[in-house]
């Protein structure tokens, strides 16, 4: 979140956010725009799930998610969850430190700044605040349906809602090389990692294994793998490069901003057509 996302809300439909509080949907692959904006409001913070079928949004005293109608071809209030309770304060607003995700199910939204991680479920019953002592900046989250949320920190952390915190084994030449750079979950225990220094890394079942090396220099913030996992992007502030896990190679590699930094791409979502992408950027 604190960015423009993009996502696939259907195998035809575009969401896209624009922030401070905005969302809309649009036609692939003719982009016609809908008529219709969604607005949360200037100081609400929004965000898609990893499916595109949620958007939430956080404001200073509210939690709330909408799922995408396909009759509709828009966000409706037919199954809107509903989320209370105090929370982190996130970038837009109040102009915290927080970062949100929404799972694909809409059944948690999961918050989180450098030294806490919240999960919010419908049933207040079940929300979970966890505090660190140690600061620890998040780069990746994930909703966990019903559950925890996790938040994957720049220094190789993976910390837990429900308190829990463990440290993943990142070699690397130097402290800032084996950063965390980037970060997408696929689940809990399976997401795929960009190090500073530019190494590709799955984790799945407590096991890392090193992909690829696409080269280090992108400043990547942002990481997204295609519905096949056959593709992973990674969106840096010098551009954006595609790696192809099947051909073990970088088959795409280009500047991602245009004649001046208002234009920086900040996401970019897979496509079911093997090698299109739409993107977003800043302004």
């Amino acid at each position: 979140s604190a960015r423009n996302q993009i996502r696939m809300a259907s195998d035809d439909t575009i969401a896209v956010t624009l922030l401070p509080g905005y969302a809309r949907v649009m036609t692939a692959p003719d982009l016609m725009p809908s008529k219709k904006w969604f607005f949360a409001g200037l100081t609400a913070e929004v965000f898609l799930s990893r499916n595109g079928s949620r958007i939430a949004y956080v404001g200073e005293e509210f939690i709330r998610d909408d799922q995408f109608s396909e009759n509709a071809r828009f966000w409706t209030r037919d199954h809107t969850q509903v989320m209370n309770g105090r929370h982190i304060q996130m970038a837009i607003g109040k102009g915290g430190k927080g970062i949100g995700a929404v799972s694909d199910d809409g059944s948690t939204v999961v918050l989180a700044d450098e030294y806490s991680v919240s999960s919010r479920h419908t049933d207040a019953a079940n929300n979970r605040d966890a505090a660190f002592e140690q600061d620890r900046r998040p780069v990746a989250l994930y909703a966990e349906p019903n559950g925890n949320g996790y938040a994957l920190t720049v220094d190789g952390y993976l910390r837990s809602s429900d308190g829990a915190e463990s440290k993943l084994d990142l070699p690397g030449a130097d402290a800032h090389a084996a950063e965390v750079a980037a970060a997408e979950f696929l689940s809990r225990d399976d997401y795929v990692l960009a190090t500073r220094d530019g190494r590709l890394m799955h984790s799945k079942s407590n096991s890392l294994k090193e992909v690829a090396n696409v080269g280090g220099g992108n400043d990547s913030f942002a990481l997204r793998i295609s519905a096949d996992g056959s593709q992973v992007a990674l969106i840096g502030a010098t551009g954006l490069v595609v790696y192809d896990v099947d051909a073990h190679r970088v088959v795409y590699r280009e500047p991602g901003y245009g004649t001046d930094n208002d234009t920086l791409l900040t996401d970019v979502t897979f496509t079911k057509q093997r090698g299109v992408l739409y993107g977003v950027t800043q302004v």
